[in-house]
């Protein structure tokens, strides 16, 4: 039996964990660096693909579209930006996604049903506030081909054929950016670089909050 309970008060953020978010394309190597990232100051928020009941089902997209595919991935992420996590005030998340990019693949599959899509997304992300920081990982083309080739997994095989137009809006989205903390990062990054960035956005962040 599901507790109805009265409808939220609109127009109030969740305050939760500090995070950045890694904007990359698939395969490009963004849960790797989440990972290293997060073992130096403080949680990892990983996406969990292999939870959406829709992941790998290419039949049942045909049948239902992408719209329930890219919903399911965005709730995903709200749940995990909202999470209350038990850490050190010093502590910041580190997401191997981005809402930037959820819209953005979104934007590239649904057609017409981008405007549902966006009636959800506008109304969640009303609720959560924004990351510290963005952490920008562009790869060669041909490395990310290879690296999903190298994964052989099945269900990544459609993705091949879409990488280069993903990687080119990403850029373009990248590029539009300007207002916004953006840090672009390689396979070969200076690790004390990096994590003074994220230590400077999370200053920031408590100056703006305090003026």
């Amino acid at each position: 039996m599901v507790a109805l309970s009265p409808p939220r008060k609109m127009g109030k953020e969740t305050h939760s964990v500090p995070r950045i978010e890694i904007l990359g394309v698939f395969g490009s190597g963004k849960t790797t660096l989440s990972v290293h990232l997060s073992n130096k100051v403080g949680a990892l928020l990983p996406e969990r693909h292999e939870l959406n009941p829709l992941w790998g089902k290419q039949s049942s997209i045909e049948n239902l579209g992408y719209l329930p595919y890219d919903l399911y991935f965005l709730l995903q992420h709200a749940d995990l930006a909202s999470s209350k996590i038990a850490v050190s005030p010093q502590a910041v998340s580190i997401c191997d996604w981005s809402f930037r990019t959820d819209r953005l693949w979104a934007s590239m599959r649904l057609g017409d049903d981008i405007q549902v899509y966006d009636a959800v997304y506008g109304s969640i992300l009303k609720h959560i506030s924004p990351p510290l920081g963005y952490l920008y990982l562009p790869q060669p083309v041909n490395k990310i081909i290879e690296r999903i080739g190298s994964r052989g997994r099945a269900s990544e095989a459609s993705f091949v054929k879409h990488v280069s137009a993903a990687a080119k809006n990403l850029g373009e989205l990248v590029e539009s950016m300007t207002s916004e903390n953006v840090l672009e990062v390689s396979d070969f990054y200076d690790s004390d670089y990096v994590l003074q960035k994220i230590h400077a956005w999370l200053r920031d962040s408590r100056v703006k909050v305090h003026e």
